[in-house]
């Protein structure tokens, strides 16, 4: 079995896998706060079945205790053939993508199912699992049996039969987050009565407030609100404000932009066709027609109404 031996020094922040780096399995003791060694022997096929224990369960994996040095592994009274000493075994806590601890029942049911060669059950929430390729061990490190942990496997229990836990685990399944549909039949409640005079005033036909405006329907929207022509024609609107240069008719199918609709509002309102884009946004900002954000964003057609609405509210 590949065993991969790592420098912690140089090496630690190392990735060895998508989720796991080296020091993660250092040989440390918590209990004594003691690092024992700067030498970190990792089993390459341990970190590949970790990596399929994480996906299974959907959240992430602590580990708790790696590789042991032989001072470490004394010092925890671990046993002198323990796959700790090898880079074979990790002892881990399990977390679901909620952050909630998985109990260790389950992890030890779901390590059966892919595979693992030595689990032990430690206690509720911490497991043993190793990849040793000389035994298959399924054990409760909380029981002793003839001086030694208790062993499933002794006794031809799973841990499904073990824990009495009937059905099979399933694999996590992330959910699938749904965009809520827009109904772009029914204008905003922000745009709702402004759109609706609009529509009794034949300024629009009254269709689809929430979609993206064309060039030409923008045109055509404003045209007949400030020059009082309501229900021009999008050909008439187009020819005559190309004429009088407010536009200069190209792209008409293209969506209009914030700073274009303004641009053109203010070009038909103040008769001026040769102002810029920047000094008919700032005039639009110090108008209050618009709230100045994101100028490059596709405008709806009630944005429109809502806009010309601010503009004839100017004149009075």
């Amino acid at each position: 079995m590949p065993v991969k031996t790592y420098n912690l020094t140089i090496s630690g922040e190392a990735k060895i896998s998508q989720n796991f780096k080296v020091k993660e399995f250092r040989s440390y003791s918590s209990t004594y706060n003691k690092l024992y060694s700067n030498e970190v022997k990792i089993s390459t096929e341990l970190v590949a079945m970790l990596e399929k224990l994480r996906t299974f369960l959907g959240g992430k994996i602590v580990i708790i205790n790696g590789y042991r040095s032989p001072a470490h592994n004394k010092a925890v009274g671990g046993s002198s053939n323990s796959t700790h000493l090898k880079g074979y075994a990790a002892d881990i806590c399990c977390y679901d993508a909620s952050g909630k601890v998985i109990s260790a029942k389950k992890v030890c049911c779901v390590a059966e199912d892919l595979g693992f060669s030595g689990i032990g059950y430690m206690r509720s929430n911490h497991v043993h699992v190793d990849m040793s390729p000389s035994r298959i061990w399924r054990g409760d490190e909380t029981k002793k049996e003839n001086g030694t942990y208790y062993s499933l496997t002794r006794h031809g229990l799973s841990f499904y039969k073990y824990f009495n836990i009937k059905e099979k685990y399933q694999p996590y399944k992330k959910p699938v987050v749904t965009k809520p549909q827009i109904d772009y039949s029914v204008p905003s409640d922000w745009a709702a009565d402004i759109w609706k005079e609009a529509t009794n005033k034949g300024w629009t036909d009254g269709t689809n407030p929430r979609k993206d405006v064309t060039r030409e329907q923008a045109i055509t929207l404003i045209y007949r609100v400030i020059f009082n022509k309501p229900n021009e024609t999008i050909e008439n609107s187009v020819n005559i404000c190309k004429e009088k240069k407010y536009t200069d008719g190209t792209n008409m199918k293209n969506y209009a932009t914030r700073e274009q609709v303004v641009a053109l509002i203010y070009r038909m309102y103040k008769n001026n066709p040769d102002a810029t884009l920047e000094e008919c946004w700032t005039w639009g900002i110090e108008s209050k027609i618009t709230d100045g954000t994101v100028p490059k964003n596709n405008c709806t057609r009630e944005q429109v109404i809502v806009m010309l609405d601010r503009v004839i509210n100017l004149s009075k």
